[in-house]
Order: C-alpha cells, then sequence, then structure tokens
C-alpha cells in the first residue's frame, strides 16, 4: 500500500491505510523481504514518507502479532484494534 501511495499522483494520495491482518509480515523469510520484524519496521519507516496514517485491524493474532502490530501503529500514526 505505501508503494502505491508514493506513485500516486497527489490528489489520489492516501492519507490512511487500513490493514486487516494477523500481525506477522508475511514477506518474513523471502529473497528481497526483511528478516525480523525489526528488519520490516525499518522498511516501513523507509517507505512513508509520505507520512500515512496505519491503522491495524488484528484478526486472531498472537500475542507476538500484537506487538508487532502495536509498534507498527504506534510509528505510523495509527490505532490498533483487537478482536
Amino acid at each position: 500500500a505505501l508503494e502505491l501511495a508514493e506513485r500516486a499522483p497527489p490528489e489520489q494520495k492516501p492519507g490512511t491505510v487500513f490493514l486487516f491482518t494477523d500481525g506477522i509480515p508475511t514477506v518474513r523469510g523471502e529473497t528481497d523481504g526483511p528478516e525480523d520484524d525489526e528488519a520490516f519496521l525499518r522498511r516501513i519507516r523507509s517507505r512513508n514518507r509520505e507520512g500515512v496514517r496505519i491503522i491495524a485491524h488484528a484478526l486472531s493474532a498472537t500475542s507476538e502479532g500484537e506487538a508487532f502490530l502495536r509498534r507498527l501503529c504506534s510509528e505510523n500514526r495509527g490505532i490498533l484494534f483487537t478482536h
């Protein structure tokens, strides 16, 4: 979503991204994906230069997933909802 926001024309740039997830990054371990949560958060920091707000809905998240999402949301002016 942040990649799309970077490429969008100014009048179409989103101010908020809504994320529905279990909190575990699925790109972890892929050849170009981050190796751990900290690397994933660094990648988000570098991509979110537009200051997009991230609001996450944790669906059946583990405590590890919720902890990751809390950090993600707090670093990106967001809110975490748990279900």
